[in-house]
Order: structure tokens, then sequence, then C-alpha cells
């Protein structure tokens, strides 16, 4: 049976080994440093298959703002919330 889930720490080795070893995979070791990195682990039978990194983003999809806002609150709201604590 194949599953997916998140990679855990214990995957990094293999992962990193894999990624460097797989032919034109596209790779940018740089993805390291990107802070919202992630992966997901494809295993079947309890064995990972491969690992696919993602970044996660955020993708806004509209604003419900309070009657009567300001133009000025209404883009330091936006500011805000673009650089909220990242969770």
């Amino acid at each position: 049976m194949t599953t997916t889930r998140l990679a855990k720490p214990e995957d990094v080795a293999q992962f990193t080994e894999w990624s460097r070893s797989t032919p034109r995979n596209g790779f940018d070791p740089t993805i390291a440093e990107y802070p919202t990195l992630r992966a997901l682990t494809i295993e079947k039978d309890g064995e990972p298959l491969l690992y696919i990194p993602f970044h996660v983003a955020l993708v806004t999809e509209s604003a419900a703002c309070q009657p009567g806002i300001t133009a000025r609150e209404y883009i330091e709201g936006l500011l805000q919330a673009k650089h909220s604590p990242k969770r």
C-alpha cells in the first residue's frame, strides 16, 4: 500500500542522499535555507519511495474590512498580515 506523510527529521539523511543521486531532478540545494520548506514522504509498505519538497505559501483570497476603514489602515493591516509570525 502506498501512503503519504510529512517527512521527519530522521528522513533528512536519506532525502539528502537521494536528492544528490537522482539524475536531472532539478534539485536546488539552497532550499534547506528556506524557512517554509517541508517535504512529503511517499512510502510503499512503510518504506520511503520518494521525497517531495515543497514550500508553504499564503495565498490571499480576499479581505474583510471594518466598515469605514481608511486606506492607510487597510494597507497597514495587509502589511501586518504579511509579516505575521511564522508558525
